[in-house]
């Protein structure tokens, strides 16, 4: 009875004992009320118990006590809470935790200890619990001796991060301004002090004053510091990280938004397990950026990975589950699979209250749905369910709100109600632009009212710009017209302010791409405009829309490369942030390679590479944000792209009276043809039928598929003259109708376009029955041609310097690839291509690196000094990642021989002009709104104005024989269009009627500056070397010592 009563009251007792108590027994005797670490609590004596029991109560809890003493190994105990912290697991970091309270004997023990507990509390989101824990360790840091609180800095930052995510912002202000006044005694804190001081200011700019612009930017100074960490601590990094992905995301910049969530699960993955749920959150927002990006392989995966992880400790009605579900479901959808898109449909829409935010979206899924079966009316009630919803939730001027009413406006337009369809986006209009007054149909906001969210105003203006040109077309009121243009202009002018932002390339392509229908209704409307007023204002505006359409990167980067003197900014800036561009350019391409390795991809080397490229997208982002504010005309003036104007291409392009540009723009519906001439500016719209599809694709495959016409050479011939003949009508023969006195075109292509070799179009059908490809009648015979991805392009490189003076006339490049050997690559040998290099180094008295000599080194080191670079060789084209794609030389020591076009993006070329004798240096992966992205693009980069290249895969010796035709011209001084067009006649006059179909001659086209070659020398060495002739008898030395150098 008595054993038992004993431990009645330890049990009892034992309830009472908590983790958070900051006090010890002074020594191993119990006292009244006291408790026993480890064990259970002594029995209060107050109950009066029998000696007997009060002995056995005090053996048992000095037992305790003593038993205690050989288990709290404090230093070990501080290690296991940190790795449990590190490896995520905070729950048994918090067992650990309780273990240190129970063995604590000091006051700094106990602090220790409520620190510990407030920092898991706030891993695992239990703010106010955290701020608790954090108070009592604040009360007992005020207790603590001088030689134990040393670290005053740290605690108040600590204090001030617990009190912010409590929302206890005065006091955590309070905290930080105690932090700054020991930041100006004790001058600059240790860098892990300093990025959490910063994180701190993020965290209240964020959370407090919803400042998020000034939160990125003390979030990406943080980040910077964190960096330089040789262990930065993974709760800190991984929220920043988020905040930045999330930022972006909202900016539109969803490659950099993208980007930003893979490296915060690139920190999560070394040190959490694989079913941690902070990974699988990371994996959903990586999904849902991928969604954004249409990416729907790629995000499926992902939100698989969430799923996994989320189905383990999230019900099924849970409002984050439901997202998941939907989420699932509309990739299965995109990709086709319908039953697993209503498999996970239904899992989304569980008979379940609706939690929270989860209601509009629901509502927007069954009114999609609805619409998709025909239901319109009972879709359009749940659609304005969802738009009041996000009203009474977010209020009627937020950018959710803004987008749900994009999105009902889309189906009205989709139904066929464009009247409602435009009233509904003028509604989403006057709630982004809360200044504007005017509520008229035909409205439009002024560009300089501010705007709650940029993207859902161009896409609103976007939106009813297409839907007044839809309705000009059916009821002819030219009201509609006129606010048609004029509502496409204003979102253009948002598309273009949206990518001279500091975002990623990827995503202004992407925005680019995305709107590639405004352009082409702008186009559109502005020739309906002209054909209905005759003013030629109309005109210009189309072919200005056309020409904002086209690589409006290349063109920005080239641009960038003239600013920088411009502005006044110094130096060493300028240098850093080149420094900095072209370093990240470097490690994407590096890790964009490692991760085509697939299952060999070498893990420790991509996680070294990643976080390299992690620390100078840091360091890059601070660099802008220091750009921006201490040098504003420079930071400006950075991402404005100049237009150019038809007057300028006039005077200096077309002013000869011989030479006519002509420019396409490929949309969905329409091919508009532009034609530019020293007189005047016209337009040729032409419907893009499917008939037209089709005789381009066939056309096409019979120029770079020689299987074709060796297979079956009748229907292949027969099919060729039918082709390039009937697109010649539809493309080129109303445009150069009565243009007698043209000789040359400028060609700017679109869309796939960029795929045709405008030269062996026929300017009428033959009629013969014998197949003879020599004497068909080609464009080639009667216009040379040139091509640019734009006419702002063309001009400047027409007009452009290399950035520096070439110490060598002529370097040419010939790899043996006998011997050579690449990973994962099977090369065929080339026979012609040593040759090649002799001979034209022979014809410029220049040098040639040739057999193992030309390498991957090499290049790098002197391609530079060349004033015309000739590569004979092979190239590697990647279809998916047109950055990954190659040049291949010889192998040695120092480099693998594959040189990225990545690399070239980096490098600084004085070449006038690069002849890519290799295959498909022109072909690349077609990107709407940006063109043709390929090797060729990579010299244009570098620096070359001048290219001449190839569009397939040529053959071998036809490509050396017009190659050197070619560089013979050049050397008589013929302007290089001329030079190639010549080269190419002469080809067909001389070649075997089997080599003579436009797959062995037509893949070459000149590209850019087409001006002949000049003399580089100048008078001054002339001068000098004529006085050394007469001075010295040196000249017939010289003449033996001038042969080429073959090495």
């Amino acid at each position: 009875m008595t054993t038992r009563l004993v431990i009645l009251n330890l049990f009892r007792f034992s309830r009472r004992v908590g983790a958070g108590r900051a006090f010890a027994l002074a020594s191993p005797q119990p006292q009244k009320g006291s408790t026993c670490p480890q064990c259970t609590t002594c029995p209060d004596p107050s109950g009066k118990p029998k000696k007997v029991q009060y002995l056995i109560a005090v053996f048992i809890c000095v037992a305790c006590q003593f038993a205690e003493a050989q288990n709290c190994d404090l230093p070990l105990l501080k290690i296991e809470i940190n790795n449990f912290i590190k490896k995520g697991e905070f729950k048994e970091a918090e067992k650990s935790v309780k273990k240190w309270m129970d063995c604590a004997r000091t006051g700094f023990e106990f602090y220790e200890g409520n620190i510990f507990a407030s920092n898991i509390k706030r891993y695992r989101h239990r703010n106010k619990k955290a701020y608790k824990y954090a108070l009592s360790a604040d009360s007992i840091w005020h207790t603590l001796p001088a030689e134990l609180s040393k670290n005053k800095f740290q605690h108040i930052l600590s204090m001030a991060e617990a009190a912010a995510l409590a929302k206890r912002f005065n006091i955590a202000k309070n905290y930080l301004a105690q932090a700054e006044s020991l930041i100006n005694i004790n001058n600059k804190p240790e860098t892990k002090e300093q990025a959490y001081y910063w994180f701190i200011k993020g965290l209240m700019a964020q959370r407090n004053n919803k400042d998020y612009k000034l939160a990125q930017e003390y979030y990406q100074s943080s980040l910077k510091l964190y960096l330089e960490l040789a262990e930065a601590p993974t709760h800190y990094l991984t929220h920043i990280l988020r905040f930045l992905g999330q930022r972006n995301r909202e900016a539109g910049d969803y490659e950099q938004s993208l980007y930003y969530f893979q490296q915060e699960l690139a920190v999560y993955m070394p040190v959490y397990d694989a079913g941690n749920k902070e990974i699988a959150n990371a994996n959903y927002n990586i999904g849902a950026v991928q969604y954004e990006l249409q990416q729907y392989k790629e995000a499926l995966e992902s939100f698989l990975k969430t799923n996994e992880t989320w189905k383990k400790y999230r019900k099924p009605g849970n409002r984050y589950m439901r997202y998941l579900n939907e989420g699932i479901g509309d990739m299965y959808w995109e990709l086709g699979d319908r039953e697993k898109a209503l498999e996970f449909y239904d899992l989304a829409v569980a008979d379940v209250p609706p939690v929270n935010n989860d209601a509009s979206l629901e509502m927007l899924k069954k009114g999609d749905t609805l619409f998709a079966s025909g239901q319109r009316e009972q879709a359009m009630q749940y659609l304005q369910q969802a738009l009041d919803w996000r009203t009474n939730t977010f209020g009627p001027q937020h950018y959710l709100t803004g987008a749900c009413q994009n999105f009902i406006g889309k189906k009205l337009y989709e139904s066929g109600n464009i009247d409602a369809a435009i009233s509904t986006y003028q509604q989403t209009i006057r709630m982004m632009v809360p200044d504007m007054k005017d509520s008229a149909r035909y409205a439009n906001p002024a560009p300089e009212l501010k705007v709650v969210s940029e993207r859902n105003i161009l896409e609103s203006l976007a939106s009813k710009g297409i839907a007044l040109s839809d309705r000009y077309n059916r009821t002819k009121n030219k009201n509609d017209i006129y606010a048609a243009f004029e509502t496409l202009q204003l979102a253009i002018y948002w598309m273009e302010k949206i990518r001279k932002q500091p975002i990623s390339e990827a995503t202004k392509s992407f925005w680019s791409g995305k709107h590639i229908r405004v352009f082409e209704k702008t186009i559109e409307t502005a020739v309906y405009l002209y054909q209905l007023t005759g003013d030629h204002s109309y005109l210009q505006k189309a072919f200005a829309a056309s020409e904002k359409s086209k690589a409006f990167l290349l063109l920005s980067a080239l641009q960038n490369h003239e600013q920088n003197s411009l502005a006044g900014v110094p130096d060493d800036i300028i240098l850093q942030e080149n420094r900095l561009r072209k370093k990240i350019q470097e490690y994407e391409g590096k890790v964009g390679l490692e991760e085509q390795r697939c299952g060999e991809a070498r893990e420790k080397q991509l996680s070294l590479w990643n976080e390299k490229l992690l620390n100078l997208k840091a360091e890059y982002d601070v660099l802008l944000k220091k750009i921006e504010t201490d040098y504003p005309s420079y930071h400006a003036l950075k991402y404005e792209v100049k237009n150019v104007e038809t007057s300028s291409l006039q005077q200096q392009l077309l002013a000869d009276g011989k030479s006519a540009l002509i420019e396409f723009f490929e949309g969905e519906e329409h091919v508009f043809i532009f034609l530019l001439t020293k007189e005047k500016l016209d337009v040729f719209p032409v419907i893009r039928s499917e008939a037209y599809n089709i005789k381009l694709q066939q056309l096409l495959k019979n120029l770079n598929s020689p299987d074709l016409f060796l297979k079956n050479p009748a229907a292949a011939y027969d099919g060729f003259k039918q082709g390039a003949s009937g697109l010649y009508d539809i493309l080129l023969k109303p445009v150069l109708n009565n243009k007698n006195n043209i000789e040359r075109l400028f060609i700017i292509p679109g869309g796939q376009l960029f795929f045709l070799p405008f030269e062996c179009l026929l300017t009428s059908l033959p009629t013969g029955k014998d197949r003879n490809y020599n004497q068909l009648p080609y464009l080639v015979r009667t216009y040379s041609i040139a091509y640019s991805q734009s006419a702002a392009l063309l001009l400047r490189s027409n007009n452009s310097q290399p950035k520096k003076k070439a110490s060598k006339t002529y370097l040419g490049f010939a790899p043996d690839y006998n011997t050579a050997r690449y990973e994962g690559l099977s090369l065929p040998p080339l026979f012609n291509n040593i040759s090649e290099a002799k001979a034209a180094a022979k014809i410029f008295s220049g040098s040639a690196l040739i057999n193992n000599k030309a390498t991957e080194t090499a290049f790098k080191k002197s391609a530079s000094a060349a004033d015309i670079l000739h590569l004979s060789l092979h190239t590697w084209l990647d279809q998916d990642d047109p950055m990954l794609s190659r040049l291949l030389f010889c192998p040695d020591e120092k480099e693998d021989g594959q040189l990225h076009n990545f690399e070239l993006y980096n490098m600084e070329l004085s070449a006038h002009l690069a002849i890519l004798s290799a295959c498909n240096t022109a072909a690349g992966k077609l990107r709407s709104g940006e063109g043709m992205m390929s090797l060729e693009r990579g010299f244009q980069y570098a620096g070359c104005p001048s290219l001449l290249t190839t569009l397939w895969t040529v053959d071998d010796e036809s490509s050396s024989a017009l190659a050197l035709s070619f560089l013979k011209n050049i050397k008589n001084k013929m302007p290089k269009d001329k030079a190639l067009q010549s080269a190419q006649i002469n080809y067909l006059k001389y070649a075997d009627p089997a080599a003579a179909h436009p797959f062995y001659w037509a893949g070459f086209r000149m590209v850019g500056n087409i001006q002949a070659m000049e003399n580089r020398r100048g008078y001054l060495f002339w001068g000098i070397l004529f006085f050394v002739i007469i001075s010295g008898g040196w000249f017939w030395k010289k003449r033996k010592n001038s042969k080429p150098t073959f090495l």
